[in-house]
């Protein structure tokens, strides 16, 4: 039992306790106080990162055009800064800020 396997299998869907639970199934005895605490730390570690979503990311020509955007008042809620010249918008987020971003007079090319 690795920490790389434990997680791999929460990544598919099986709770910490579902492993518990398997462990103590299989175990004549109590489990030992490592593997509760390797469990419990595992546990911690599963919820420290969170998929949210599909986003786009957005590169834009300079620092400062970057900064403008992300700061903007009709913007700033549709989109975050990631790095210097580069910016997230969350799918659902996609038309209000291509429509908030001609507002600011900029507009986006496309990926094509």
């Amino acid at each position: 039992m690795s920490p790389q396997k434990v997680l791999e299998c929460t990544e598919n869907g099986i709770g910490i306790g579902e492993i518990k639970t398997f462990l103590e199934d299989r175990n004549r005895h109590k489990l030992p106080q490592p593997v509760l605490a390797f469990l419990e730390d595992m546990k911690q570690r599963t919820g420290q990162v969170k998929n949210v979503g599909l986003a786009h990311l957005i590169e834009c020509a300079s620092e400062p055009v970057a900064r403008l955007i992300a700061n903007d008042t009709r913007l700033k809620g549709l989109c975050m800064l990631a790095g210097e010249r580069h910016l997230v918008v969350p799918s659902e987020n996609e038309m209000l800020f291509k429509k908030a971003l001609r507002g600011l007079g900029y507009g986006m090319k496309s990926n094509g």
